[in-house]
């Protein structure tokens, strides 16, 4: 997603705080990058970020979020859902 507004010019609006009197084109920068950020959540994510008004917002949410997420964490999650999976002989319901 950073490559992507990076490369859209839209990165600054996530990592700077506004101006204090925002112009035009920096409204329209803002904008593209809240459209930008929504639209690649999916909609289980969305919901959790309605009420943000700046890209800055969401993405410190969604870093503050997944920021733990190395790959030994993610590798112990692993080992946890292994351990209490379904087994063949398990009936669902």
């Amino acid at each position: 997603m950073e490559i992507r507004l990076r490369g859209a010019g839209l990165w600054p609006t996530v990592v700077e705080p506004p101006p204090q009197a925002p112009d035009a084109a920096f409204t329209q920068r803002s904008s593209s990058a809240l459209q930008d950020l929504y639209s690649s959540c999916e909609p289980d994510q969305q919901y959790l970020i309605l009420d943000f008004t700046a890209p800055k917002e969401i993405w410190d949410f969604f870093k503050a979020k997944y920021e733990n997420r190395t790959p030994v964490n993610i590798n112990r999650l692993w080992n946890e859902f292994d351990a209490i999976k379904m087994h063949d002989d398990e009936k669902n319901g």
